[in-house]
């Protein structure tokens, strides 16, 4: 402005702000692929505030556990109340180990659903610090079926093994594709004098 007040010149400032949106762009297109491929394997991804104790599960994991998107109460003892009692001290014992040597926190456990059912879940998590503060990170996968099944395969083998074990009237023996004995049971090992260690490895 001159002394009367008029306008003499204009100074403008101009800066390209086009690398930033395509950057901000880019960034959510990402994130968006990132969810979509969480969402469809089942993947439940969780965050534990070091600091705070606060707990932020995604809708997948909350949909895991029964309850709906922001049902969890976000908390650690929240967490920890739905673990089941027989795991909750190895589960604070390798948290506390991970956190402390700041190491992959990998493991598995039980947790008790919505509708109070129990449910296997897969852990693993990786300490992360930056600006926002020190946290763990972390994915998590239902394996119930797996466990399932490999109880009720245990569950099998013990029944055979009880069985083959206590054969009545006999003996029971099992052999390798070069006709070793591999297994030898049964009472008639016992009525001859046998054990199952004077069979097992012969042929």
């Amino acid at each position: 402005f001159d002394e009367e007040g008029a306008v003499e010149s204009v100074v403008f400032s101009l800066s390209d702000i086009s690398s930033k949106r395509d950057q901000q762009r880019e960034l959510e297109r990402t994130r968006r692929r990132l969810e979509l491929a969480l969402e469809v394997t089942d993947t439940g991804v969780w965050e534990w505030d070091l600091e705070t104790d606060d707990v932020v599960w995604n809708d997948t994991l909350e949909r895991a556990m029964g309850l709906e998107p922001g049902e969890f109460e976000g908390t650690f003892d929240a967490f920890a109340d739905r673990v089941h009692p027989d795991d909750i001290d190895r589960v604070n014992e390798q948290l506390e180990h991970a956190v402390e040597t700041e190491s992959l926190y990998q493991t598995e456990f039980r947790m008790r659903t919505g509708d109070g059912s129990i449910q296997w879940g897969e852990v693993r998590g990786q300490i992360v610090q930056d600006r926002d503060g020190k946290r763990m990170v972390g994915v998590y996968h239902d394996i119930t079926e797996r466990e399932e099944r490999e109880a009720e395969l245990q569950s099998v083998k013990l029944q055979y093994q009880t069985l083959v074990e206590n054969f009545p009237d006999g003996a029971v023996f099992l052999f390798d594709t070069d006709l070793r004995y591999v297994r030898a049971r049964g009472e008639e090992l016992r009525r001859v004098r046998l054990s199952p260690a004077d069979v097992e490895g012969a042929t």
